[in-house]
């Protein structure tokens, strides 16, 4: 077992390291070159070094007044959308460096190689990671709870969740509020994702819907689930215009709400194996030193994902 999670950890350094200069030094460029205003921002690294334990050092951002958004609360609208904008900006730069410079885009691609990640989501370590949400959903829902989560192996929903259909793009792959950090200003947010330790090729709406399914309540989505879904493609197709693309040819409308329609099943799959993580007390916080991987679920996640589950019958998902 140390010696799959060595291999996991030495991955996730390299992957991130390489995020962090090669890709952020590209995004630069680019974003230069196009005379952008309202950039994407990475952290930056200060120093990486692989002796015996593998180490990234990053900026400290705390002393500018960014945090992390708690955890436990619902994301609102005024954070939210700020959150989804950010990262249309992130993938819009990732069609541009397609478009602009297809080698570095396929280098990327080829060092980013994922199959570690599927290999580990698939790890046995992970058994029973779908028992929480079975136990929390009512009893009419059983059934087609376990429809979604059918085949999965561990927490492989995660994988299909991100896996490229059509239309491929350096995804995060892990876009959650734990993984932003923020400030306020004059009430707007401003934000910088950090943790790129599984980026890699996948499917742009995997990144959206991921972000949604874990920060979000139900009173949130009722009321902004359209709107913010929206706010990304609109935002999306604004910055590839600013690179010189056409959305429509790059990325469409219709192809993006495909992704959507496609996507959606894995998103409530993903979230039956990730919530558990979110909603989780620190005293309940699973324990790799004693083999323990799976945390276990609570009052919050059981609210939480039934929630989910009557959101995805609404929208005809289940």
């Amino acid at each position: 077992m140390g010696d799959v999670f060595n291999d996991t950890s030495q991955r996730a350094f390299n992957t991130e390291v390489f995020v962090l200069t090669k890709v952020a030094n590209a995004y630069e460029k680019l974003q230069d070159k196009h005379g952008i205003i309202e950039r994407y921002t990475f952290p930056k690294i200060i120093k990486h070094e692989c002796d015996n334990i593998p180490t990234v050092v990053l900026e400290n951002l705390a002393p500018k007044g960014y945090e992390c958004y708690d955890r436990f609360k619902s994301v609102d609208w005024n954070y939210a959308s700020k959150c989804v904008e950010t990262l249309a900006r992130f993938h819009a730069l990732s069609f541009a460096l397609k478009k602009e410079c297809l080698d570095e885009f396929q280098l990327a691609g080829d060092f980013l190689d994922s199959k570690w990640i599927e290999t580990n989501f698939r790890s046995a370590v992970w058994e029973g990671a779908n028992d929480g949400a079975l136990a929390a959903v009512n009893k009419e829902d059983k059934e087609k709870v376990s429809k979604v989560l059918e085949g999965a192996v561990g927490i492989s929903k995660l994988w299909e969740l991100s896996e490229p259909l059509k239309t491929s793009v350096l995804i995060h792959a892990d876009y959650r509020p734990s993984n932003i950090m923020h400030k306020e200003v004059n009430g707007e947010y401003h934000v910088i994702p950090v943790d790129y330790q599984i980026t890699r090729l996948g499917c742009p709406v995997g990144d959206l819907l991921y972000f949604v399914v874990l920060s979000s309540d139900q009173k949130f989505r009722r009321q902004h689930y359209h709107q913010l879904v929206e706010h990304y493609y609109e935002h999306l197709a604004l910055m590839m215009t600013k690179y010189g693309l056409n959305s429509e040819e790059e990325y469409g409308r219709e192809d993006f709400e495909s992704d959507m329609r496609a996507k959606l099943p894995s998103a409530l799959g993903a979230a039956a194996v990730l919530l558990p993580f979110i909603t989780v007390e620190a005293d309940s916080a699973p324990s790799f030193e004693r083999n323990e991987f799976v945390p276990r679920t609570n009052e919050l996640f059981g609210e939480r994902f039934r929630e989910l589950v009557e959101d995805f019958k609404v929208w005809g998902v289940i």
